[in-house]
């Protein structure tokens, strides 16, 4: 699973993705429908620029989402430490940890975080900033 979320947040050019100012993260959470999935990203203050607009692209593209969580249908998290954010010099974070085709977004929520809360390197617990449910 961490090889695919290397490789799905590097095979996004980063250079194309607009940097958000701070004050577009004011929302606590946008909700996106597309290609039978509901995508809520949650805008929490100490994402990094780069990191939001990562974190957009995998909400706005399905070949993202695929490449990240694998074929949709189930539901998926991402979670992140906000100490460390999604992206580490030219990688990801090793605290970032998705998982997806779980049976319930509960269970997608608490295995994201038991993941990155065993990987995070320390400052306050991680926080689940994407989750991916089937239209159902």
């Amino acid at each position: 699973m961490r090889t695919r979320l290397s490789a799905a947040l590097l095979a996004l050019p980063l250079a194309a993705l607009p940097i958000l100012p701070a004050a577009a993260q004011d929302a606590p959470s946008e909700v996106t429908r597309a290609d039978g999935v509901e995508i809520t990203l949650h805008r929490f203050g100490w994402l990094r620029g780069d990191d939001l607009a990562m974190l957009e692209a995998i909400a706005r593209s399905a070949e993202a989402r695929m490449m990240l969580l694998g074929p949709g249908g189930d539901f998926a998290a991402l979670a992140l430490a906000p100490a460390e954010g999604l992206l580490a010099g030219e990688g990801v974070s090793a605290s970032a940890q998705a998982v997806a085709q779980l049976p319930d977004a509960r269970t997608a929520r608490d295995r994201a975080l038991e993941l990155c809360n065993g990987a995070r390197r320390g400052g306050q617990p991680c926080v689940v900033v994407l989750e991916v449910a089937p239209l159902r």
